[in-house]
């Protein structure tokens, strides 16, 4: 058990090495210019800013380099500033962390409190209708995607609105 506990173990480091190195690649191939993209495409930012971001951001330099200088940052936990911030990105993580850790948990809870009944009904009174209808249940709850059900659990305004809601500016 040991040695297989510990041949997994490492075996993440090329796995997570080959991973990183498909998205870093994958990122670089995408047509159109990354800096452009960043500026909403406002056309307000002059060739002369654009390199001197480029220069700052490190976009100037070949991919190796940006491949090894990314992975050194996160290999040593500085994964430095936000482009839209201008704060650690470190920060950044410790103020959403609490966050996402406090909604996996009330999920797994709700999560817990739907399946433990459903699944006991179901064990209990097997090939029944309320079996059938558990697993029903059980098998859309795990077809559903959990992005098209983030939309529809939140209040949203309708299609055709008047502009009676505030617009921010």
């Amino acid at each position: 058990m040991y040695k297989y506990v510990l041949r997994r173990m490492l075996l993440v480091i090329p796995v997570l090495l080959l991973s990183s190195l498909v998205v870093f690649g994958l990122m670089r191939v995408m047509p159109g210019d990354a800096l452009v993209a960043l500026m909403g495409e406002s056309g307000n930012v002059g060739e002369r800013e654009l390199a001197k971001l480029r220069k700052d951001l490190g976009l100037d330099r070949p991919y190796h380099e940006q491949y090894a200088l990314w992975v050194w940052q996160m290999v040593s936990l500085n994964p430095g500033h936000s482009i839209f911030t201008n704060e650690p990105i470190a920060v950044s993580l410790r103020k959403a962390i609490p966050v996402t850790l406090e909604l996996a948990a009330l999920a797994m809870v709700i999560g817990i409190v739907i399946a433990v009944p459903i699944g006991v009904m179901s064990a209990t009174r097997q090939d029944s209708a309320s079996d059938y209808v558990g697993r029903v249940i059980a098998v859309s709850g795990l077809s559903f995607p959990s992005s098209g059900s983030a939309p529809s659990s939140s209040p949203s305004p309708p299609s055709g609105s008047t502009g009676s809601l505030p617009s921010g500016t």
